[in-house]
């Protein structure tokens, strides 16, 4: 539910990240990436709830949250496109 929401979020973040790439090419990679990842997700979760129950597979699921989290926390960012933006923006006014 909530990871639908942080897709555009998401999409931007990578398209920042890898500036010189056209942005087609990071949003079929991110997509091919969340769709493989959710299929993955589904089919491991639910041979987890058939084997050892709903108490574990919600632990594995708040688990691989929290490793998401902490990938978050930990990536540097470096918005390449907008630092060409203000580069081009200060030579356009004669700075």
């Amino acid at each position: 539910f909530f990871s639908i929401a942080y897709m555009s979020v998401a999409y931007d973040f990578a398209i920042e990240v890898t500036y010189p790439e056209p942005e087609s090419f990071t949003s079929g990679i991110i997509a091919l990436t969340y769709q493989f990842l959710s299929w993955l997700m589904t089919v491991g979760i639910g041979e987890m709830l058939r084997s050892v129950g709903a108490e574990w597979s919600n632990n594995t699921l708040s688990f691989l949250l929290l490793i998401g989290i902490l990938l978050h926390i930990i990536i540097k960012p470096n918005l390449k496109r907008q630092a060409v933006g203000v580069t081009d923006t200060a030579i356009g006014n004669g700075a």
